[in-house]
């Protein structure tokens, strides 16, 4: 099979919305997402538009989507302060952290900087389609000068397993 991540486009939606319904009965609490709304600035995709969204397809179906979501203008992540031994070792963690691609941990006073990843959506059993979906992400955020993103799973997705490799 095919496979490829590929940026969401206004013609996407339809399938998008579909694609979201099938999921519904496989996903407890799965919110109606209706993705049109992206159009109208409704509040719900505060700071989102259809071009943060990202597609896997597999021979051309979504078999997965996810939105890098830049929530810095309304929502902050900012260290107050270390513990004294995280401070300690903050140098050090950083510079492993350099030379291992990981998250760097910022200066007391500044933000996190990271992208939260919105609607991760595969089939949860899919856990191939999932790790490439991340992967694009991270070289998406990456590209785009973030040093970490925000995923929330339910504790038992059968996806957290794929959380492992990152």
């Amino acid at each position: 099979p095919s496979h490829k991540l590929v940026q969401a486009r206004v013609s996407d939606i339809e399938e998008m919305n579909r694609f979201v319904a099938e999921l519904a009965n496989r996903y407890q609490f799965l919110p109606c997402y209706d993705f049109n709304a992206l159009l109208t600035y409704d509040s719900y995709f505060q700071g989102l538009s259809i071009g943060n969204f990202w597609l896997h397809k597999t021979d051309g179906k979504i078999t997965g989507l996810i939105g890098l979501w830049d929530q810095h203008l309304f929502k902050q992540a900012k260290v107050m302060a270390y513990s004294r031994p995280l401070a300690i070792i903050k140098p050090i963690y950083n510079a492993i952290s350099a030379l291992t691609g990981g998250m760097k941990l910022p200066k007391v006073g500044a933000n996190f900087d990271y992208l939260t990843l919105h609607s991760p959506l595969t089939d949860p059993n899919d856990l191939a389609s999932f790790s490439e979906l991340l992967q694009g992400a991270w070289q998406l955020s990456q590209h785009r000068g973030f040093s970490s993103m925000a995923i929330t799973l339910a504790e038992n997705d059968p996806r957290q397993a794929v959380l492992k490799n990152y």
